[in-house]
This record gives C-alpha cells, sequence and structure tokens, in this order.
C-alpha cells in the first residue's frame, strides 16, 4: 500500500507542478473602459449582489483576462444558473457599456445521495459489516431578501431529520465582501465520527439532539484573492460510544453521559479561478492558513457480558472525559484542468501540521495530507435538454494520512486510507442528485 501510495502522491504533485504553471502574462492585452455596467435578467436585489461580487466597477479598464474573472465569480453565486458578458458601444470612441445577462437558479431545490461504501474489513456504524448504504436527501428554499441578502431554509435527513436555516449579507466592506451565518438542528438518531485530530480513538458516537452553527466572512483584496474567516460549533448529546475498528463482534457499545463538542475556527488565504462552485471543469484553488480545533468527549462507561455459566463480575471502570486542543497550518491546493471539451481532470492535494494537547499531556506534532486524483466527463450532448444543466460520470483515487499524538489504547497515533470511487452527478435548475460506489482500504496504528 505505501508503495502505491508514494506513486499516488508524486503523480498528483506532479500533475499539480505541471497543470498549475502561470498563464502568460496578460500586460500586452487590450483594455476595455467601462462606462457603465448593467445586469439583465435579474430583480435589482440579485442586480445587486451580481454587480458587488463582479469587483468591476464604472469608470474603469479591464483586460479580457480581468473580465473572464469576474465571469467566473458571479457564475460561482449559488443564486446564479448561468450568466454571460457582452460589450457593447458606448457613448464615446473607446468606452464600452458592459452587459451582464443572468439566469438564475430556481429559489426551491432538491439535494440528495445515495452511496454504496465497500471496505476491506468489518466496520461499526450505524450498521456493522464490510459494505454502507449512505442515503441523504434535502429539500429548501433559497431566494435574496433585502438589500444584497440571501436567505436559505431547509430541511433534510442524513439518517437523522435535521432542520437548516442561514442568511448571507454581500456587499460588505465597501469592497464586495460577505458574511454568512448557518444554523442546523438534528433531532436524534445520528452517529457521528469525529475528525482524526478530534478523536483519535475513531469511535462511532450515537448522538441524540445535535446542534451546529457556522459563521463566515469573506473579503477580496484583489480580483482573484480573498481572506477569510470561519468558526464552527457543533454539539450533541451522546448516549453510546463504539470502536470504528478492530472491536469484537459481541462486544456492546459503552454507555455515554454527558455532551460531545467540536470548536473550529480558522483564518484563510484564498486564491480561486474555478468557473463553477459545486462542479468545476477548469481553473485553480488554493487556501493557506492558521486554524485551531478543540473537541470535548464525556466520560463513557463500558459494559461487559459475562461469560457463558459466569455470574456478572466487578463491572469496568469508566473512561475519563477527554479534551484535544490543535493549533495547525494547512495548505490545499485543487487544479481542474479540461482535456476536452467534455472531460476534466483534477488534481489536488491537502495538508496540515501542527501541535496537539490532550488533556494535560505534553503537546506533540501533528499532520496529515489527502491526495486525489480524479476525472469528470459529461454525459450530455449539444443536442441535449436545457431543462438538465450538468450530467457528469466521476471517479476518483484518494489517499488520506493522519498522525496524531503518542497516546495509549485504544487511541491511534496513525491513520491511513486508500479510496477509489465513481458516480454520475446530475445538476438542473432546481436540483443536485448523486449516485455513487467506492471502495476503501484502511491501515492504523497505535503507540
Amino acid at each position: 500500500m505505501k508503495r502505491l501510495v508514494c506513486r499516488l502522491a508524486a503523480s498528483g504533485l506532479a500533475f499539480w507542478l505541471v497543470a498549475s504553471a502561470p498563464p502568460a502574462s496578460a500586460a500586452d492585452e487590450a483594455t476595455f473602459y467601462l462606462e457603465r455596467i448593467e445586469v439583465d435578467n435579474a430583480p435589482p436585489a440579485i442586480g445587486a449582489i451580481v454587480l458587488s461580487q463582479s469587483l468591476l466597477k464604472e469608470g474603469s479598464r479591464y483586460s479580457e483576462t480581468e473580465l473572464r474573472d469576474a465571469l467566473s465569480r458571479v457564475r460561482r453565486l449559488p443564486l446564479v444558473r448561468d450568466a454571460e458578458f457582452a460589450l457593447h458601444k458606448g457613448s464615446s470612441r473607446g468606452a464600452y457599456r458592459l452587459s451582464i445577462s443572468v439566469e438564475r437558479m430556481s429559489p426551491f431545490f432538491l439535494q440528495g445521495s445515495s452511496n454504496l461504501s465497500l471496505f476491506n474489513e468489518t466496520v461499526r456504524l450505524r450498521e456493522t459489516g464490510r459494505s454502507l448504504f449512505d442515503n441523504s436527501a434535502a429539500v429548501g428554499l433559497r431566494d435574496s431578501v433585502g438589500r444584497q441578502g440571501m436567505l436559505f431554509a431547509g430541511i433534510g435527513t442524513t439518517g437523522s431529520a435535521y432542520g437548516e436555516l442561514g442568511y448571507t449579507q454581500y456587499g460588505l466592506f465597501g469592497t464586495g465582501g460577505y458574511a454568512a451565518a448557518d444554523l442546523q438542528y438534528s433531532a436524534s438518531g445520528n452517529v457521528l465520527v469525529l475528525p482524526f485530530l478530534a478523536d483519535p480513538s475513531l469511535s462511532g458516537w450515537e448522538v441524540g439532539e445535535s446542534f451546529a452553527a457556522r459563521l463566515a466572512v469573506g473579503i477580496p483584496i484583489r480580483r482573484n484573492d480573498s481572506i477569510r474567516a470561519r468558526y464552527a460549533h457543533v454539539q450533541a448529546d451522546a448516549r453510546t460510544v463504539a470502536p470504528v475498528f478492530g472491536f469484537q463482534p459481541d462486544t456492546p457499545a459503552a454507555i455515554t453521559n454527558g455532551r460531545l463538542s467540536i470548536d473550529q475556527a480558522d483564518l484563510d488565504w484564498l486564491y480561486d479561478t474555478t468557473d463553477d462552485a459545486l462542479l468545476p471543469t477548469q481553473g485553480l484553488f488554493v487556501s493557506a492558513g492558521p486554524g485551531t480545533l478543540k473537541a470535548n468527549t464525556p466520560e463513557s462507561f463500558p459494559t461487559v457480558s459475562p461469560p457463558p455459566g459466569q455470574g456478572p463480575g466487578p463491572p469496568p471502570g469508566p473512561a475519563a472525559a477527554q479534551t484535544t486542543n490543535t493549533a495547525y497550518i494547512s495548505l490545499s491546493a485543487t487544479r481542474y484542468l479540461p482535456v476536452t471539451d467534455r472531460q476534466t481532470l483534477l488534481g489536488s492535494l491537502q495538508g496540515y501540521a501542527g501541535r496537539t494537547r490532550v488533556d494535560q499531556q505534553p503537546r506533540a506534532t501533528t499532520f496529515g495530507l489527502v491526495g486525489t486524483l480524479g476525472h469528470s466527463m459529461s454525459l450530455l450532448s449539444s443536442s441535449s435538454s436545457r431543462d438538465i444543466d450538468d450530467l457528469r460520470l466521476e471517479t476518483f483515487l484518494e489517499y488520506t494520512y493522519d498522525r496524531g499524538p503518542p497516546l495509549p489504547a485504544p487511541s491511534y497515533t496513525r491513520f491511513e486510507r486508500l479510496r477509489v470511487g465513481t458516480g454520475v452527478v446530475f445538476r438542473s435548475r432546481w436540483a443536485l442528485l448523486r449516485l455513487g460506489l467506492s471502495y476503501a482500504v484502511f491501515e492504523r496504528g497505535m503507540q
């Protein structure tokens, strides 16, 4: 597995370096003086959002590259289905009027996914076995409100029912900035596997009520560069906990008493030239910056069944509550390279390095990476119905590596996963649906 991983990492790095070669200088490009900018086919509120996020100003000159980047920013907006730019002669020689034609998404939407995951060993999640059939679905409403505001509300299920409410305000700070807030509540019945840095024991936590709150603020600093600050808080009432890997089939789950929580904050520099927020076909996305993660897991009480013919023995001691604090720096780069009109290659490298402290133990160095190679192909022909925006066949090969602090069992200090998968994605004005199949191989090690 390690030899395959090294080849994957080397191939991914080479792909990214070659595909991310800087474009030719735009110094010799013709520029266009925009005396007026108009947004067609959109209500005033959406038109104001489009103008704000384009970062274009009347009375300024822009090259073809700068206009193309502005068009990509507009197309990445969640309210926009498609957009086109058109230049018209202005009132004087050398002046132009820019017309932005916008086709908006339906205010009502449907999202759904169904994925069959196969594993090289038995795992215990919502079910126990070498496979897991995951289904999720959501319906909701997304529409503009007020001046440059967007409201989102939805209900759905991912093993348990949940409701979500969010709001985004555009046009902030006088530079096309934004602020977004999102709240999510789930009744009960879900199983959470926390990130490796939050829970190195790789346990599945069955929870009751859960709540999540997320905040994000973005400020553009150049046409493709921005600064983003995010904070997320997740809490849930824990009921039972059981190891995902390496358990005995008859081992019952431990009973927990308390609440688990995760608080994560990061501050990132972003560089984004991709042409779509959900299904990019070209462009480069890079993020880098510091962050912190704090996780609290509650005390648990193991339950042990007595051997046949014997009475119950002394109850096992409880597993203490645990607090994990990590400060880290992360770097992520993803390149989408079109090879034909209908096919795109993907190369991605993501990594982090940090210092982790578990309870009162000394801090230890932690790090991890994710490397991905992928391919997508459009299944639509030029004569396909305009009601279907995209129908794509996607395949990927992904390797994940995490190295945690040296902790006693049952915590792991190393976790590796190699995953290969394929799937079909359908997108229209009102829906985004996915159907997938994947196979994963796991390796892990203790101190």
